[in-house]
Formats: structure tokens, C-alpha cells, sequence
């Protein structure tokens, strides 16, 4: 099937598979009565998650966009770009998770430590 649409379609598929990604997720990390470990999982991945999908969608988009125009120095950093996006989010999730073990073990009142000590450890 070749249009000279065929790009737009493409692009608004896109935009509406991440729509459901992210409402997808959203229902997933979404806020549930009680303290659980999925709640406190939602909450170190929600963010980081949601920041990714968008990135990697706006890299698709420039992705489809420039093959159509036919900008190829633009298309050719596209993977490293996204390597990157990946790395940082991680990076970003790792700290997050840091930060939550770090206040759980300076909140918890039967373990009496130093905040430095705990910013040491952690």
C-alpha cells in the first residue's frame, strides 16, 4: 500500500498506541488504597516510564517524518539517541529507588541512625 498519506497514518497509529500505553500504565502504577509494594513500585516507575514512552515516541515521529522529507543526518543519531533515553531512565529509576531506601530506613522509628550514615550507606 503506497499513499502519499500513508506517513500521517502512520504517525496517528502511533500517537494512539502510546494513548493506550499510557493509559495502560497509568491504570496499572495508578494510586490503590493501602501501602503495597506494587503502589510503591508505581511510584518509582511511573515517572520515569511515562518520561521514556514519550521520548521514544518523539523519536519515531522524527524518525517517520524525516524519512518522509528525506533529512538523513537527522535519522542516522536516532538510535544513539534512544540507547541514551533508555540509559538515562534507568539511571533516573535508579536514584528514585535510592532516595525511597533512604527514606524508609530514616523514617523507620525502630532503627535510630544518623541521616548521614544512611546517605553513606545508601
Amino acid at each position: 500500500m503506497e499513499s502519499r498519506y500513508f506517513w500521517l497514518i502512520e504517525v496517528l497509529a502511533g500517537f494512539g498506541f502510546v494513548l493506550g500505553v499510557q493509559y495502560g500504565l497509568k491504570k496499572m502504577f495508578g494510586k490503590r488504597p493501602g501501602r503495597t509494594w506494587s503502589s510503591g513500585l508505581g511510584h518509582l516507575l511511573q515517572a520515569p516510564l511515562t518520561t521514556l514512552i514519550w521520548i521514544l515516541v518523539v523519536l519515531y515521529f522524527v524518525d517517520v517524518v524525516g524519512r518522509r522529507i528525506g533529512v538523513d543526518i537527522v535519522t542516522q543519531y536516532l538510535g544513539a539517541m534512544r540507547r541514551t533515553a533508555v540509559v538515562g531512565c534507568s539511571a533516573w529509576v535508579f536514584f528514585r529507588w535510592k532516595k525511597t531506601f533512604e527514606q524508609a530506613i530514616a523514617i523507620d522509628p525502630l532503627k535510630k541512625v544518623d541521616l548521614g550514615t544512611v546517605r553513606t550507606v545508601a
